[in-house]
């Protein structure tokens, strides 16, 4: 073999020795484990604009507006578990954690009533959401106001829709009798008419309430959130009307 090939083999042979025994001195590599990413959070939010003549009776809560504010969030879809240690805030107001969910009945003046929701969350372990929304509209009684009534007559039931127009859809409950008197779904325009004859003949009390028949919906788009995720805003306004026998207002008391 000539001298030189044998120089050449000589090498190859010494390079392939170097190589193995670089490999078995080499300590064995620990495997990494793959960041976990976490869960979207699931995030369902009502919020009610509310204006209530008054609550429960004819003199409570006069001319109370508030914002009312429902929020669930679960882990990963709607089915999820509930997440139940976040910090939650509605126009800068902390909501509550109540059995499964998030709330706050939040007072705003009547003269200068929100134009729009803003939504934070934060949870325990780091994750943010943040989204602001419109309020599309405040739907506000304006007939009857609070009231003791002594004569059964035709009662005018109206409202006014700030910022817009819907339909509304419009109901009466007796308390007393636990009757529904009026159920009008849909209802264009702005007022209606009660008829004397579905009025109750004795002392009672009569709530009122108008309801926007439209559900205002907005699905949450963010990074960090589940498929689903969604804001709902419904307006409505309440009233509350004694019903007493003239000379006995204080029968129901």
């Amino acid at each position: 073999m000539p001298k030189r090939l044998r120089l050449i083999l000589l090498i190859i042979l010494c390079f392939l020795l170097g190589r193995l025994a670089f490999s078995q001195e080499q300590p064995p590599q620990e495997e990494t484990a793959p960041e976990t990413q976490p869960a979207p959070l699931y995030v369902r939010a009502i919020i009610y604009p509310t204006a209530s003549l008054s609550r429960y009776d004819y003199n409570n809560d006069l001319d109370l507006f508030e914002v009312r504010a429902y929020v669930v969030i679960r882990e990963g879809s709607p089915v999820g578990d509930f997440i139940p240690d976040a910090r939650v805030v509605v126009n800068s107001t902390g909501l509550e954690w109540r059995k499964n969910q998030y709330e706050k009945r939040i007072p705003v003046p009547a003269d200068n009533l929100p134009s729009q929701i803003d939504l934070q969350i934060t949870t325990a372990d780091g994750r943010r959401i943040s989204q602001k929304f419109p309020i599309p509209c405040w739907l506000i009684l304006t007939q009857p106001r609070p009231a003791i009534m002594e004569e059964i007559a035709p009662l005018n039931i109206a409202w006014e829709v700030k910022q817009g127009a819907i339909p509304a859809d419009v109901y009466a409950y007796d308390f007393k009798r636990g009757k529904w008197l009026l159920q009008r779904r849909h209802v264009r325009g702005n007022e209606l008419t009660l008829e004397s004859q579905r009025l109750p003949a004795g002392e009672t009390i009569l709530r009122i309430y108008v309801i926007s028949s439209w559900i205002f919906k907005q699905y949450l788009l963010e990074e960090n959130l589940a498929r689903g995720s969604e804001i709902n805003i419904i307006p409505w306004s309440q009233v509350f009307i004694r019903f007493a026998p003239k000379g006995d207002e204080n029968k129901l008391k």
